[in-house]
């Protein structure tokens, strides 16, 4: 059973406090790691953007966007970009330009492994454009798992760009996990030059802290996570450095006795002699 917590969605910091924000980025990377992190500089002016990863740990991070156009444009371009939250001492170099209300809909999405990480945030500077997209939503998605949306879409800054903090910190399930997706859909724009403009997309993460191994979940499935986060009375951890696929079967309630106690058991285990009257009321939750 994957629980969701909220995250939180926090932009609108004013261009007259950049060096403040910066500050902030910078204290924040202190204590974390720099996972992966997007400068776009390597891109060419008013031409085809670079997503390429420029820095952090995760050699196999990617970045990937759905934006098309009619040739040769691509709904994507490169601009002036920014120094704010920059990935490592950074000059404004480029930035990643998405437009175009043909492209309402359309997504960029960074695939990460978190293997040994947690507390994921993403920092990024944003504007756009009056005609630009208004309604951008992030979601997330945890090893080919269906996305589950994170708060309310946000609305960047008109024209200058602002410090916008994503924090996936409380979704514990992230943790550990060798393809975690966050995807942002974009929306509102309203006129073909309508723009969103992105720089220094950088996600942070803290060591995994404690040990970890498998943990199979009351549906029979298995996740690598934390020993402190396979403590639910329908997980089962199967010891530290254990691997998935584990021997994970799926669990469900089994009376133990005529007195209506029940319990959470595998099939197998719900077969003794004093199970049999219970047996008909086993059921796979």
């Amino acid at each position: 059973m994957t629980m969701v917590k909220t995250g939180r969605i926090l932009t609108g910091w004013c261009v007259a406090l950049a060096l403040s924000c910066h500050a902030f980025a910078t204290q924040t990377a202190n204590a974390q790691t720099t996972l992966a992190c997007w400068n776009f500089n390597g891109g060419t002016q008013g031409g085809a953007p670079s997503l390429v990863r420029t820095s952090g740990t995760c050699a196999t991070c990617t970045l990937t966007t759905t934006f098309t156009g009619t040739p040769p444009s691509t709904g994507t371009t490169a601009n002036t970009g920014t120094t704010i939250g920059g990935c490592c001492a950074d000059i404004a170099g480029l930035d990643l330009t998405l437009f175009g209300s043909n492209n309402n809909g359309q997504a960029i999405t960074f695939q990460l492994d978190m293997t040994g990480a947690q507390d994921l945030i993403l920092t990024m500077a944003t504007r756009r454009s009056e005609n630009g997209f208004n309604s951008n939503q992030v979601a997330y998605s945890i090893n080919g798992n269906p996305y589950v949306d994170l708060g309310a879409p946000y609305d960047p800054s008109l024209e200058v760009y602002v410090l916008t903090d994503i924090d996936l910190s409380a979704i514990s399930a992230m943790d550990n996990q060798p393809d975690v997706r966050v995807r942002i859909t974009f929306n509102g724009a309203s006129s073909g030059s309508g723009n969103n403009r992105i720089d220094n997309a950088k996600f942070q993460v803290n060591s995994l802290i404690g040990a970890s191994g498998a943990c199979c979940l009351l549906d029979g499935t298995c996740q690598i996570r934390a020993a402190a986060n396979c403590v639910a009375p329908d997980q089962l951890y199967q010891g530290d450095d254990s691997t998935c696929p584990s021997s994970c079967v799926a669990r469900g309630a089994c009376c133990v006795n005529g007195l209506g106690v029940c319990e959470l058991r595998e099939p197998a285990n719900c077969l003794a002699p004093h199970l049999r009257f219970c047996r008909q009321f086993y059921k796979i939750l």
